[in-house]
């Protein structure tokens, strides 16, 4: 999570993910290969509205909790703005 004044901006990337890809000749991740698997934003982290400006969708985090096979189920990366926020 990155903070620019009032604006935020949250990047998920897998690292260290070549055991999940099962051999796959693209680096896409199958969704329920990540389970139950959550990023936990950092407290004061109020908004949990988030916009993915990679697939253009509306995300909500609850509890300051974002499910990894969500964000990551159409791109192997997801970048996410605050839309509470802007």
């Amino acid at each position: 999570l990155r903070r620019q004044g009032s604006e935020r901006m949250l990047v998920v990337v897998p690292v260290h993910a070549a055991t999940l890809l099962e051999g796959s000749d693209v680096p896409q991740i199958a969704p329920s290969r990540w389970g139950d698997t959550e990023v936990l934003l950092p407290p004061g982290t109020a908004s949990n509205a988030w916009f993915d400006v990679t697939t253009g969708r509306r995300r909500k985090s609850v509890s300051r909790r974002l499910k990894v096979a969500d964000l990551l189920a159409e791109l192997p990366v997801a970048v996410l703005r605050d839309a509470a926020r802007g």
